[in-house]
């Protein structure tokens, strides 16, 4: 419950003596700023005593006394009535006045407040009534108030003062004071607000002045009532040192305590002159009040007009925030914009990585697919292959030992085969020989019988001839003995001769043989050399077909060898194609590489650029908003985030963001500076920072320092941007050493002096050996290479647009990259086919070489067993000579002896039966020989056959191989083809996939500002989730456009969003007074009705007041002056409440004037002419009046005086004065003095009034 002031009946006199409304009451709305101003000044007075819950005083202080509970109950009077207040006096006093009975039109006085006040002790001390009655029976009271304090009185005396009544009591502006004061606080408790909780307040029990001014020693002033006290005494006494000592306490200067130096207000008299000192207490103790007002707590003003004003201020407030309300709505919609397209274009980008990862996908599986299915193939073709080349080789095994016996086969068979030639060759020797004696025995036997036919057909011729023979014979022997003779005559000359004859006959006879074996030999030789023939014409045949074949196998693997010269020019082409593409894509490498550093670095620079940008412009809500108030020139002395006012090599990053943790601190000027900046941010509800205060920062020696190991301080690597800043950083660095692993860091921290060492990586040890740092997380950004204010959006944009090119530049190369490597997966898988190729030529060149071989051993076999060597080429050459040379001695001979026809044709016929006998046994032999030679032949046919099937079979399982190989290859290069489409399909995904992350971490990030926040009436907005067909239909160039537009009118937007909660808070706090202001409309038009009928009634009774009170008026009036006349007019007949009552005087003899045009002693009358007037009307049971009798001549003081003391017998009259026809009249004189500088007090008895009062 806030604090409320109880309500008293007293009212409150200004030293001028004119009365002052109460500033507990309400008033009407014409008075209700100045009740307002009134209201607040109270609030503010009980806030200032709201300053500590305990007693205490400004130079010594005194033990609270136990609480007290008080009882008080209090009651209003309809707002026509009149209040005229009788108190009882306190049992200090010694005289009391009971009331006087009301009047028939009054009801009984009803006791409304009744005071308990206890010491410590709990003995009764005060008590006190005051009776308020209703002006007519018509009127109805109100129910009463019931008000509880609890209070804790001090150990101290009780003293009581009597309130100060000025003279001017009796003027016409007290009078409508009077009745707006009741009609305020009557209006006051019908329209109260509902009771609230108990709150404490602060009080003044006493006072203790020490030699203060005028008060020497110790004085005690009070206690003081809760609610009302006033000090009064004669002029000069003292009373105005009472306003001086508080504020002497609350520590005002002397000129405004009437001084003109502080050492003025010791007390100096003649009694205690040179004190040395002064002093004042100021007792407190805390009350609790509890007022009730017709079961409603009090309320300065009436709860409708206060909601009104209150729903009209929150109205204003919000009305003056529509503007940047509007500017926030309209930045927010841009921004709302901004991110509906940026999330629209993200969709995009995530639609198209889906679509991309799902057709990849699909690809990836059918790949996958198709590679498992080539490699299928492929393991089932390389089994095949491996059985294949196993069955080759075991028959090539079978082919090579087939091909050994067949060569052995084929010698034996060419062995049997020259044998069997030789045979044959003998054969057809001794047949042709055979044949020749056959056919020379038929020439002879023809020749024979020819001779004898010729012989027999010429007998007589021979007979002639033998005649001739005989004759010749005869004359034969004539002739030899003629020739003995001759020979014995020329014995001895021709004796030499026929020794030579002898001796060249002995020398001819065996030529003679000679030539008869040369003829046998001739004709053995012919037959041979026949035989020989034959056998070269074969054998010629033979090695013809033999070279022939040869030949064109040697043609054939020159054309073989000639292919594989063209494979290997094509192999060693393609390898120095690959040798040339490898070095293209080793250049490609280093330069991709080299593309990729740069990009990194481009990347780098450009994140760094944005993080710069980003620090400059959009800190985050703290820093955003102290740089957007700096910017706006609302605060001086902000210098932003420590981190971006210097900056450090890329490479100390880690280790100051490690150590040093405070660089996200803000660097102001002052400590003001800070605290506004504080006060911003909390008003704001931006978030918490923290500051460092330039100004309080220790000036240190910040020049370099010896370090163990002469490795580098922290503090020495920051380039700082401003010299004045260097503090700062040292406040947060030290002398923090940087090391280059935890090895050195270990030996540096942990030696002789001990360092607060950071390494390169992060890891961190204090001078006290703890170790943090490191980790998976390692902290970096907080100071950047660049400071902030170097970077730029032209910058920005600039260093992005380098990083599209060089992405672009990056892609192209790496598109070369993959073309390199295609086209050398290509010719290296183009190398194994043609070594393939090469070694089945190789293969074939080799069976070439081996069927050459095997021909040219069967050349060189046929040459040793059917060619003519050179021996028997000479014997062939010898023999056609011996022919030659036989045919010439022949002929003679055949033609000389016929003879020997027999001989030759016995000799034939026996040399025909031993041929024949010969050629018997060479048939035999040769049917032994063909036998053998042709089981040789079967087995040389049989392994010919088997050789051809086997060679057959070979070059089956060799195409076989050949196309298992061709297949291996193809599936091979499939499958690597397959891998690389695969790793480029997987490498798609992967990009496709850190693409998706990527913008579903940016759409994720994306947040939509609800104005339905702030703001009622508008929609709430969330990020609609775009269809495909959507988002197939954007157009990304334009979307970008647009995004770039709306980003350059919000980051160029000044716009304090903060605004929005505060309009928020203003909107909400406006429908909730709304809400109030109608409920208590409700109420008011409710209550009006009521208070239309209580207007009505109060119009009454006040007018039936009015009439009684004017007709009193008169009397009183005409009495006083006997003589003269008064009138009271309303102003306005309609409503007498809203002009007031206007009050006119005819003193007498003279004519009629308002009451402010009158004399002093004329008002006094008046005045108290409408007091008695009142008193007549509604007797109040306590009047204090204050000199009223200055301004009177004696009879006017008599006049009064006796009228006073008739009408004492039913109200207290408390009069100042100074007149003796008026104080003698008083039953109880209390005299206010002063001597030797210190005032006093005395209270005596009136016994000359007590002694006629009690004679009468």
């Amino acid at each position: 419950m806030p604090p409320t002031r109880q309500q008293d009946s007293s009212r409150r006199a200004n030293s001028s003596g004119r009365a002052l409304p109460d500033p507990d009451s309400d008033s009407d709305p014409d008075h209700s700023s100045d009740l307002q101003e009134c209201s607040q000044r109270l609030q503010d007075c009980d806030n200032n005593n709201r300053l500590d819950d305990t007693p205490r005083s400004t130079r010594s202080s005194s033990r609270p006394a136990p609480r007290t509970p008080v009882k008080t109950e209090s009651a209003t009077n309809p707002p026509s009535s009149i209040a005229r207040v009788a108190a009882r006096s306190t049992p200090f006093e010694s005289a009391s006045a009971a009331p006087k009975k009301s009047s028939g039109l009054s009801k009984p006085p009803i006791t409304r407040e009744s005071i308990e006040s206890k010491d410590h002790a709990g003995e009764l001390q005060t008590g006190e009534m005051i009776e308020i009655q209703s002006p007519s029976p018509a009127v109805e009271d109100i129910p009463a108030e019931d008000v509880e304090t609890n209070t804790e009185q001090p150990d101290s005396t009780l003293t009581s003062s009597t309130p100060k009544l000025s003279s001017q009591l009796a003027q016409t502006q007290n009078v409508s004071s009077t009745l707006q004061l009741f009609d305020i606080r009557k209006r006051q408790r019908l329209i109260a607000e509902e009771p609230k909780g108990p709150h404490k307040r602060i009080m003044i029990t006493h006072l203790v002045l020490m030699n203060f001014k005028s008060y020497a020693g110790r004085q005690e002033i009070g206690p003081f009532h809760r609610s009302f006290s006033s000090v009064v005494g004669p002029n000069g006494s003292g009373k105005s040192n009472v306003i001086d000592s508080l504020l002497f306490v609350f520590g005002f200067r002397a000129s405004k305590m009437r001084q003109g130096k502080i050492s003025s207000l010791i007390h100096n008299s003649a009694a205690h002159p040179n004190l040395a000192f002064c002093s004042v207490e100021v007792h407190f103790q805390e009350v609790i009040d509890l007022v009730f007002i017709n079961s409603h707590p009090p309320t300065y003003l009436k709860p409708e007009e206060e909601k009104v004003h209150r729903v009209g201020i929150v109205e204003k407030e919000k009305a003056s925030l529509e503007e940047k309300k509007d500017k926030a709505i309209a930045y927010i919609k841009d921004e709302n914009e901004l991110v509906f397209k940026q999330s629209a274009l993200y969709q995009s980008y995530i639609l198209d990585c889906k679509e991309n990862l799902e057709i990849t996908d699909a690809a990836i599986k059918e790949l996958e697919l198709e590679l498992s299915s080539e490699l299928g193939r492929y393991n089932g073709n390389e089994e095949e292959y491996r059985a294949l080349e196993k069955s080759y080789k075991q028959i090539n095994k079978e082919y090579e030992s087939l091909q050994k016996e067949t060569v052995e086969v084929l010698r034996q068979l060419a062995k049997y085969d020259r044998e069997n030639v030789q045979i044959q060759e003998k054969q057809k020797h001794i047949v042709s020989k055979q044949k020749k004696l056959t056919k020379n025995i038929q020439s002879t036997r023809h020749a024979l019988s020819e001779a004898r036919s010729w012989t027999e057909n010429h007998d007589e011729e021979i007979k002639k001839f033998n005649i001739s023979i005989t004759e010749l014979e005869t004359r034969l022997v004539k002739e030899e003995e003629e020739l003995v003779s001759i020979q014995n005559g020329l014995k001895g000359k021709t004796k030499p001769f026929s020794d030579q004859i002898e001796e060249k006959q002995k020398f001819l006879d065996p030529w003679r043989q000679n030539i008869n074996e040369t003829q046998s030999v001739i004709a053995v030789a012919q037959s041979e050399l026949e035989i020989l023939e034959n056998k070269k014409v074969a054998v010629d045949r033979a090695k013809e077909e033999t070279i022939a074949e040869t030949s064109q196998i040697q043609e054939s693997r020159k054309a073989k060898l000639e292919e594989i010269r063209n494979c290997g020019a094509s192999f060693r082409e393609i390898e120095q194609k690959i040798a040339t593409v490898r070095r293209e894509l080793d250049a490609c490498n280093n330069d991709n590489a080299k593309s990729r550093d740069e990009l990194q670095r481009s990347r780098a620079k450009a994140d760094d650029a944005r993080a710069s940008l980003s620090a400059s412009q959009n800190q985050g809500n703290v820093l955003g908003g102290l740089l957007r108030l700096k910017e706006s020139g609302r605060i001086n002395g902000f210098h932003g985030r420590l981190g971006n006012l210097g900056t450090i090599d890329v490479k100390f990053d880690v280790a100051i963001s490690t150590a040093c943790p405070q660089l996200d601190s803000l660097i102001v000027d002052s400590v003001e500076v800070g605290q506004q900046c504080i006060d911003y941010l909390r008003k704001n509800n931006l978030g918490r920072a923290s500051f460092i205060c330039l100004d309080r920062l220790a000036s240190r020696d910040l020049r370099p320092i010896d370090t163990s190991e002469n490795v580098p301080r922290l503090f020495d690597l920051v380039k700082i941007k401003d010299t004045r800043f260097a503090p700062a950083f040292y406040s947060v660095l030290q002398n923090t050493l940087v090391a280059k692993d935890l090895a050195q860091a270990n030996r540096i921290a942990y030696g002789q002096k001990r360092w607060r060492v950071v390494t390169l990586d992060g890891q961190l040890i204090d001078k006290a050996g703890t170790m943090s740092g490191g980790g998976s997380r390692i902290m970096k950004g907080a100071m950047s290479s660049k400071l902030v204010a170097e970077t730029t959006k032209e910058a920005v944009a600039k260093l992005e647009k380098d990083v599209e090119a060089q992405e672009s530049d990056f892609q192209q190369n790496q598109q070369r990259k993959n073309d390199l490597e295609r086209n050398l997966q290509e010719l290296e898988n183009q190398n194994p086919k043609i070594e393939i190729q090469i070694s089945k030529l190789k293969l074939e060149i080799s069976s070439f070489d081996k069927s050459v071989t095997d021909l040219e051993r069967r050349i060189t076999e046929l040459g040793k067993g059917g060619l003519l060597s050179k021996a028997e080429l000479d014997r062939m050459s010898l023999l056609e000579e011996q022919i030659r040379a036989g045919g010439k001695i022949i002929a003679p001979k055949a033609l000389v002896d016929c003879s020997k026809h027999e001989k030759t044709l016995k000799s034939s016929e026996e040399e025909l039966e031993s041929i024949a006998e010969e050629l018997k046994a060479l048939d035999v032999s040769i049917q032994e020989k063909e036998i053998v030679a042709t089981s040789i032949r079967e087995q040389a046919e049989e392994a010919k056959y088997i050789i051809e099937t086997k060679a057959e079979k070979l070059t089956t399982l060799k195409g076989e191989l050949t196309q298992k190989t061709d297949e291996i290859n193809a599936l091979r290069a499939a499958e690597i083809e397959m891998r690389n489409r695969l790793e480029e399909h997987q490498k798609i995904v992967a990009e496709n996939n850190r693409k998706l992350k990527h913008w579903q971490e940016k759409h994720g990030k994306l947040e939509l500002h609800n104005p339905s926040e702030w703001i009622e009436g508008e929609d709430h907005i969330e990020l609609s989730v775009c269809s495909v067909d959507e988002l197939h239909g954007l157009d990304k160039n334009e979307l970008k456009g647009e995004i770039a537009v709306l980003e350059e009118r919000t980051l160029s937007a000044k716009v304090d969003l903060a605004v929005l909660e505060e309009y928020k808070r203003r909107a909400d706090e406006y429908q909730a007074r709304s809400k109030d202001l109608e409920q208590a409309t409700f109420s008011r038009d409710s209550a009006k009705k009521r208070c239309d009928d209580l207007r009505k009634r109060r119009l009454n009774g006040f007018m039936d007041g009015f009439n009684i009170i004017s007709i009193r008026l008169k009397e009183m009036y005409q009495m006083i002056t006997m003589g003269g006349n008064a009138e009271l007019e309303l102003v306005d007949s309609l409503d007498p409440f809203s002009e007031g009552i206007l009050f006119s005087v005819m003193p007498p003899k003279k004519s009629w004037k308002n009451i402010s045009n009158l004399s002093g002693g004329e008002k006094t009358l008046s005045s108290l002419a409408l007091v008695f007037a009142l008193h007549h009307f509604k007797p109040t049971p306590l009047y204090v009046m204050d000199e009223i009798d200055a301004a009177l001549d004696f009879r006017n003081v008599s006049i009064i005086a006796n009228y006073i003391k008739e009408r004492t017998k039913n109200a207290q009259f408390i009069v100042i004065s100074l007149r003796n026809n008026m104080f003698e009249l008083s039953a109880r004189l209390v005299g206010i003095y002063k001597t030797s500088n210190m005032t006093k007090s005395i209270t005596i008895d009136n016994k000359d009034y007590m002694i006629k009062s009690h004679g009468m």
